[in-house]
């Protein structure tokens, strides 16, 4: 006997360790996945004996996966009815997971589904939900062989195990095959006829005797009949199915129509699908045979057009036993009216026995259209089909009544206007306006009408234009019309005149072509003749911009003098208005360029335009003015003398100004009066439409402005509503020092009236310290009753005896009053000064008294 020798010995020591072990799966690693597929969803016989450790087994329990292989799969459906099954023998831990990212990294699994059972000999399932395009990933661990199955479907009832159950012994549900599959699905024994791509109910039948399954009206696209297939079976699993019935075309058209003796009690598996690849929604209807039927409403068009003449709809009858049968079918009205707009029916349709004629099971009923011309009736007026008094036994189900809409021609718009604006001359004498629609299918009604104004630039009836409303009515197929508009000459220089005309349709809920607003702009052709009169305004721009006050005089020459009183300066300008318009610069050459334009606006109206730039502040203000012209024989209606007085203040100051308020017979409007430290204040201006007078002063040496506007009041006693604007440098003319004020107040102005000679102008009242009478700031003590009566030489004094020694003159013309006062704890005499205002019952003064950095408020009060 020969031995090895001692090398080759060493050599098989070596390597009987390294055939011990097996060799790793092919799938050992998470980049060497197999492959699971709908068409290739199954691999048998898989282990994870041999594999390696990799970075990516996931942990199930607590603990990190070993011996485990990898599979994928790439979703073609995005739906919830995912499966994977594993059939082990020595017991498995698996996870799903989605990858995240659409490059494929490992490195972004998001986990789904787990199963952590060891038991050998089982079935696991892992149920998850995909999106079509996605990969999903499978880690299975197992010490042993075992078989892994993917299902995965959009159909909930595609596999046999999914099965959904019938209820009762007839009715009729709505199923789909599309995306189902007979992979790995299919019973052991075929029956004669197979559908493929088949989905399972099962059915418990409560009767014996024959029973029906059909699809009949199924359909791929209406009209087209979806070729069903159906095979019955008895038995509780796919190797354990016997076949009992199966039927390709016994049914309506192509579809399926199986009969079988039932046993009650027996469920019976019923497997639907399409033949040669056919898939999409079908009706499967399941009853006992020489069941009369349920009527039902089909093929019922959405709406129809009013000239459209005829149109068929179908009357079927579902779950139909070889039997006749028969319904009524008639109309009903709804917004639509029988004989104007469409045909009546009322009709017994009799069914014959299927067996061998179609129209046992469904039947075609004309239906008749009327078109009437009514253009105003509603875009779409419906009617009812209705099914009654079934043949015993039979039925009517839920599709009626059926609704159906006849649409006023087909399709239909309202007609706007061509375009948004439009240019005539004065002297054209009119303009044809055209109106226009894009679907011209029915009648439309159009009322068109013009927007009556009441300002410039606004034309007016009977002077600029003649229109009336006009009423358009469009037939079928007309697609254009026009309306025509009157212009009236009127010879008088109005500048650019503007009419707006709208359109809108009577025949209600209709898109609109074009524009529902036309404006025609007519052009002047009358010489500009300058407007004279006086124009005053203010001219705010608002926030930081532009501000000032203004006041315009224009002669019958147009020659133009006036004044802008600015926040930066006051400022005179003349000129002469050309062709009705004026721009002047404003201030030094060398300042800001500010710019003030003048346009006539509208003659008629002694309306003017008047624009104001400030290149300093970017900004730019329009106002339109009309004009004011006070002669001997029409006097401005609030000449007089008028008190005004601040009640608010700005700042640090409790009052800003008070004043008198003189106006001219002509308008000229000149306030007289003092700020709060005692700065004389002489502002002029006019008085302009609703008697607003609006006055501008330059104060502190050329370096502050005042713009003051006041509601003049018609009557005595009635207090109105003004406002006092102040810019003020931070010195004054004072000898003290000041701050900077650049503020807006509420002020109070009324008509003053002065008092008769011996006439009681004020009393002052103030017993323990409260009532009428009301120092402020500098702590007086208990007045006494005291009157101010008017003497023979038109002046009111007063003397208050000490502790206060208060001094009041009252000027009876115009309501100012000055005066001193030694207010408690002090030696010196304060000058004060003020205005007094009428209003209701009561007389009362509102003024200042000098007191140190601030002026102190003094307001006086009295029946």
């Amino acid at each position: 006997m020969k031995h090895p020798p001692l090398r080759a010995l060493a050599l098989l020591a070596l390597l009987a360790p390294l055939a011990a072990h097996a060799a790793a799966p092919v799938n050992d690693k998470f980049d060497k996945a197999r492959v699971l597929t709908t068409t290739s969803p199954v691999f048998l016989n898989q282990t994870g004996v041999g594999s390696t450790p990799d970075a990516l087994d996931p942990f199930i329990g607590g603990s990190k996966l070993a011996r485990s292989v990898w599979y994928r799969y790439d979703a073609v459906f995005t739906t919830d009815f995912n499966r994977i099954i594993i059939d082990d023998k020595p017991g498995v831990r698996a996870a799903v997971f989605e990858m995240t990212d659409a490059d494929g990294n490992a490195g972004t699994l998001k986990f789904l589904a787990e199963t952590n059972n060891v038991l050998p000999n089982d079935i696991e399932t892992l149920v998850f939900s995909t999106v079509a395009g996605r990969r999903y990933c499978v880690c299975v661990e197992a010490n042993g062989l075992f078989d892994i199955t993917l299902q995965s479907t959009p159909r909930p009832n595609d596999y046999f195990g999914d099965a959904i159950g019938l209820p009762g012994d007839q009715g009729t549900v709505t199923g789909n095959n599309d995306g189902a599959t007979n992979v790995n699905d299919s019973p052991a024994t075929l029956a004669d006829d197979t559908p493929g791509s088949g989905v399972w109910y099962v059915w418990t039948p409560g009767f014996n005797g024959q029973a029906v399954v059909d699809t009949n009206f199924s359909e791929r696209t209406p009209n087209n009949s979806l070729d069903t297939v159906v095979a019955v079976f008895t038995g509780n699993t796919l190797q354990t199915l016997v076949p009992v019935a199966s039927d390709d075309d016994d049914g309506y058209q192509n579809n399926s129509r199986v009969v079988f003796n039932a046993n009650a009690g027996t469920p019976y598996r019923i497997w639907v699908g399409g033949f040669g690849g056919q898939a999409g929604t079908f009706f499967l209807s399941y009853y006992p045979e020489g069941n009369p039927g349920v009527f039902e409403i089909a093929s019922v068009p959405n709406s129809v057009g009013e000239n459209q003449g005829t149109t068929a709809f179908h009357v079927r009858r579902f779950r139909a036993g070889l039997v006749a049968a028969n319904v009524t079918i008639s109309t009903a009205n709804g917004s639509a009216t029988a004989g104007s707009d469409y045909t009546a029916i009322n009709t017994v349709l009799n069914f014959p026995n299927p067996v061998n004629d179609q129209n046992g099971w469904q039947q075609t009923v004309n239906l008749t259209i009327v078109p009437d011309i009514n253009f105003t009736e509603l875009p779409a007026e419906t009617f009812n089909l209705v099914l009654s008094a079934p043949s015993p036994g039979a039925s009517v189900g839920g599709s009626s009544p059926a609704g159906v809409a006849i649409r006023s021609g087909e399709p239909t718009d309202a007609a706007g206007f061509l375009v948004e604006n439009l240019q005539v001359r004065e002297d054209a004498g009119g303009i044809n306006i055209p109106l226009v629609r894009a679907a011209a299918g029915g009648y439309v009604r159009m009322q068109v009408l013009a927007l009556v104004s009441t300002s410039a630039p606004g034309a007016k009836p009977e002077l600029d234009y003649n229109f009336a409303p006009v009423t358009v009515d469009l037939v079928p197929g007309q697609t254009q019309a026009s309306v025509q508009l009157q212009i009236l000459n009127d010879g008088l220089s109005e500048g650019e005149e503007t009419i707006t005309l709208f359109v809108n349709a009577e025949t209600p809920d209709l898109q609109t072509t074009g524009y529902t607003v036309l404006t025609v702009t007519i052009e002047d052709d009358d010489l500009v003749v300058p407007q004279a009169g006086r124009l005053t305004t203010f001219m705010d721009a608002g926030g930081t911009g532009i501000t000032g006050g203004l006041d315009i005089k224009i002669t019958a020459t147009g020659m133009v003098s006036g004044k802008l009183v600015m926040a930066r300066g006051s400022l005179p300008f003349t000129g002469k208005l050309v062709d009705g318009r004026l721009t002047v610069r404003l201030g030094p050459v060398t300042g800001p360029v500010r710019t003030l334009t003048i346009e006539l606006l509208n003659a008629a109206d002694q309306t003017y335009r008047v624009t104001l730039s400030d290149g300093e502040l970017g900004s730019t203000v329009t106002e339109i003015v009309r004009l004011t012209n006070y002669t001997a024989l029409n006097p401005c209606p609030v000449a007089g003398y008028f008190t005004f007085a601040d009640v608010v203040g700005g700042g640090d100051v409790p009052q800003l100004v008070t004043a008198t308020i003189k106006v001219t017979a002509a308008g000229d409007a000149k306030l007289t009066g003092k700020l709060f430290d005692g700065t004389a204040v002489l502002a002029s201006g006019g008085v302009g439409e609703g008697n607003n007078a609006r006055m501008g002063a330059s104060l502190y040496k050329g370096l502050g402005r005042a713009l003051c506007e006041a509601n003049l009041p018609t009557a005595s006693q009635d207090i109105n509503s003004g406002s006092f604007k102040l810019l003020r440098p931070g010195r004054s003319n004072q000898s003290v020092e000041l701050p900077a004020l650049d503020v807006s107040s509420s002020s109070r102005v009324a008509k003053w009236v002065p008092p008769a000679a011996g006439q009681r102008a004020l009393t002052i009242w103030n017993p323990a310290g409260a009532g009428n009478a009301d120092l402020t700031g500098g702590g007086f003590a208990v007045l006494t009753t005291k009157a101010l009566t008017v003497s023979t030489a038109n002046k009111v004094v007063v003397t208050v005896n000490p502790p206060e020694n208060l001094k009041i003159t009252l000027n009876a013309k115009t309501g100012l009053f000055t005066g001193t006062v030694i207010p408690t704890g002090v030696t010196k005499p304060q000058k004060i000064f003020g205005v007094m205002l009428q209003g209701g019952g009561d007389s009362f003064g509102n003024g200042f008294f000098l007191n140190g950095m601030l002026p102190g408020k003094i307001r006086l009060r009295g029946p």
